[in-house]
């Protein structure tokens, strides 16, 4: 039951992650406009691609974990 529980912390972790960083970076960047109509398209990838990319690790490390932790509790459920 502890590797389910911790699974489902790590499931809820990458869910938050996902709903309060990276969807708003998401909308923040489409609102920029259309790639071939922006004046600086550089310099609106330098201000998003940081943190984005920082946050999506983060996002990756989480749902992996969670993914381990079920694996775990389904084995030692067996």
């Amino acid at each position: 039951m502890p590797w389910a529980a911790a699974g489902l912390a790590l499931y809820v972790a990458t869910l938050a992650v996902t709903g309060l960083v990276n969807v708003p970076l998401n909308d923040a960047l489409a609102a920029a406009g259309e790639p071939a109509a922006l004046a600086d398209p550089a310099a609106v990838r330098a201000a998003f691609e940081s943190r984005w990319v920082t946050w999506n690790v983060v996002r990756t490390l989480t749902a992996a974990g969670a993914l381990v932790c079920f694996a775990w509790a389904g084995l030692a459920g067996t």
